[in-house]
């Protein structure tokens, strides 16, 4: 909701000038000093409802040294299930950040010939499935007690969404239903999320998730300059050029799928059997 509420305020700041001042009486930098006292509340909330920890026990702990320090890393990075959780992760992740949010209102404006208004409303609908999908994919996957299935079977809406996104023309499905599914099937980018930290021992769950990010980030941070290079120097103009651009994103996901399977499952029902 965040994301859309600030894309039509700007918007209706783009369409109207003149009506900008009444949508945001305020000066954008007072608008991020509300947002950090808003931060330091929710701070301060966390706090006190966060449930008290005891801490672990005497024995769960070694000297402060740089092999005990580097014990965690070492444990995660050699499970190569961890690298197969992170990866598929990141590569499920990318379609959207770098795809939909990065250049999806650029190629709806310039490629599909739309207004940049339909093109960054339309943009808008991914982080709002973002918060339809990823609690929604979290909750079926305990409910059936697997992961796999539920990673595998959005990675595949999601990549049906985003070949949609890229070779339907604007206009044959309903407005707005393809950046709404792409959002809703990149929850299953949460998934590795939590098999991450079940592949790994207890004692490295906090790592875990700290190298889970790191990977997750560094595909980001690697499929970004790739795409941009791909886009060439100037500002692309036709959807061959998009399509050239993104190709490395829908073949990540199917790279994604693959990893699926290669995955280890980590659901309570396959816990409760063994």
């Amino acid at each position: 909701m965040h994301g859309y509420g600030w894309c039509r305020l700007r918007l209706q700041a783009d369409a109207h000038p003149d009506r900008s001042a009444w949508v945001v009486p305020y000066p954008w930098q007072s608008v991020w000093l509300g947002f950090g006292v808003i931060g330091l509340l929710l701070a301060v909330a966390v706090f006190f409802v966060m449930p008290r920890d005891t801490g672990d026990s005497a024995q769960h702990h070694g000297d402060f040294s740089m092999a005990n320090l580097l014990r965690p890393f070492k444990i995660i990075f050699s499970n190569p299930q961890s690298w197969i959780a992170g990866l598929a992760g990141g590569l499920l992740f990318v379609p959207t950040t770098i795809g939909a949010l990065g250049w999806g209102a650029l190629m709806l404006s310039k490629g599909e010939h739309t207004t940049m208004g339909f093109a960054a409303t339309d943009v808008s609908m991914v982080p709002i499935g973002w918060v339809i999908g990823c609690p929604l994919l979290g909750w079926i996957s305990d409910k059936i007690g697997r992961r796999k299935p539920v990673m595998i079977g959005g990675a595949l809406v999601l990549l049906a969404a985003s070949l949609c996104a890229l070779y339907v023309p604007v206009g044959v499905m309903p407005h707005y239903s393809v950046a709404l599914i792409m959002g809703i099937a990149s929850g299953a980018a949460m998934i590795p999320f939590s098999s991450m930290k079940e592949v790994n021992p207890p004692e490295v769950k906090g790592t875990a998730a700290g190298v889970m990010n790191f990977l997750v980030f560094g595909t980001t941070g690697i499929m970004s300059p790739l795409v941009s290079a791909l886009m060439g120097k100037d500002a692309p103009e036709t959807m061959e050029q998009f399509h050239t651009a993104f190709l490395p994103l829908v073949i990540g996901i199917g790279i994604a799928i693959l990893l699926g399977f290669l995955l280890k499952e980590t659901g309570w029902k396959v816990r409760k059997t063994s």
